[in-house]
């Protein structure tokens, strides 16, 4: 899970001509809740089955933005044994840009990696 700096808590926060950079306290507390909501949906909520174990780490970017590594241990009858379950959990295709072009933008805007530097 990786912070998005367009994160609607976040913009707001800050001032005219500020960066996301100006508020890394902000960012990581953002990041925190969005974090801890993704983690109780998984291991609470069971959305991808029952868990016997997890572990994770959240590390920090050069630029101070952070992003969270996460490992899961499923029960035995909710393993992913084959690659086209596996598919369905981590793909992601784009929507059809001209029937869904709201979708299409905000998934552009909000979940696409744009160019380093």
């Amino acid at each position: 899970m990786n912070v998005n700096p367009k994160w609607l808590k976040i913009k707001i926060a800050l001032f005219l001509k500020q960066k996301i950079v100006d508020w890394l306290d902000l960012v990581a507390r953002v990041f925190k809740l969005k974090s801890q909501t993704l983690l109780h949906d998984i291991l609470k909520i069971g959305v991808f089955g029952q868990i016997v174990a997890h572990v994770y780490t959240i590390e920090f970017q050069k630029c101070g933005l952070p992003h969270m590594h996460f490992f899961i241990f499923f029960v035995v009858e909710n393993k992913v044994v084959d690659v086209i379950i596996m598919y369905r959990i981590i793909c992601v295709e784009f929507l059809n840009p001209k029937a869904f072009h709201v979708f299409f933008n905000t998934i552009l805007k909000t979940m696409v990696h744009g160019p380093c530097g």
